[in-house]
């Protein structure tokens, strides 16, 4: 089995730019990033980037491999090219474990946090590139012209220098996603509110939802969820149920990749009838 690298930090710290030149120090021969699978500086045929997609979501499940025949599929190609090191990219430790959960590979050894390797001045610039809907891509402008659909903005020559010489790695392209192209998809909170009464009342009775609170930082979105239940019903029993099926339907619908629910007895309903357990869920 091949030995996993995995590059993670938020999205716009320039974890792409530098695929290619810590690829290239601990040799590793293939990268994998949103999606698309790289052997020695080009594309595998038949991986797609999630740049390609039309909106957001399908950008993310593409980027985690959650199509089964897709992974499947990639699977079947890292397979066949055997590599003995890959590197994943990724925004965070959750979903570069998601990724290698989808491809059944092995855990990563070697975690290399992005904030380690970079400065705050090239991660702002970074930060200010994406702002801007320019993406980088770790394939050179010829692999991209070839088989992608999205507009090209730049080229980027990689340079590395190392006891006082300079060697040439490559080239690396700047290229504007549908996705944003097409404005992106932004969840506002009410929605969320919306998404999760909708799913809990699927489970349990609408009076037993008492409060839903949405909070969301740059690195994760926590929804709260106060709910009342019936002495009879195992609190833990029901609570982790509707934990677990509010956390699975609302990656699903959205996307969102750091979700993170939180579910709250805050009353304890002592009316005969039971809040019932739906057999529908994960």
């Amino acid at each position: 089995m091949s030995e996993i690298y995995a590059l993670y930090g938020k999205s716009g710290t320039g974890k792409s730019h530098r695929a290619i030149s810590i690829a290239y120090k601990y040799n590793i021969p293939l990268i994998i990033d949103d999606g698309l699978l790289i052997y020695k500086g080009k594309r595998i045929d038949g991986s797609v980037s999630g740049k390609q997609e039309k909106n957001k979501i399908k950008a993310v499940k593409r980027a985690i491999f959650d199509n089964k025949d897709y992974a499947k599929q990639m699977k079947e190609k890292i397979n066949k090219t055997n590599p003995d090191k890959i590197l994943i990219i990724g925004t965070s430790k959750n979903m570069i474990n998601k990724i290698v959960k989808h491809l059944e590979l092995n855990s990563p050894g070697h975690w290399i946090d992005i904030n380690t390797i970079t400065t705050t001045q090239e991660r702002i610039r970074a930060k200010n590139h994406r702002s801007r809907g320019r993406h980088v891509v770790p394939l050179s402008p010829v692999e991209v012209r070839k088989n992608f659909r999205v507009p090209l903005l730049d080229q980027l020559k990689l340079m590395i220098t190392s006891k006082g010489s300079t060697k040439y790695l490559g080239e690396q392209s700047v290229v504007k996603p549908e996705f944003h192209s097409l404005g992106g998809v932004f969840i506002k909170e009410k929605a969320l509110q919306d998404m999760t009464f909708f799913t809990l009342q699927q489970q349990i009775n609408l009076n037993n939802i008492k409060n839903i609170k949405i909070t969301s930082t740059e690195s994760n979105t926590l929804i709260e969820v106060q709910v009342s239940l019936n002495l009879d019903v195992p609190f833990h029993v029901l609570g982790d149920k509707l934990k677990n099926v509010l956390k699975h339907t609302l990656t699903n619908l959205t996307g969102l990749d750091n979700l993170q629910v939180k579910m709250i007895i805050s009353e304890v309903d002592f009316s005969k009838e039971k809040p019932q357990i739906s057999s529908s869920g994960i």
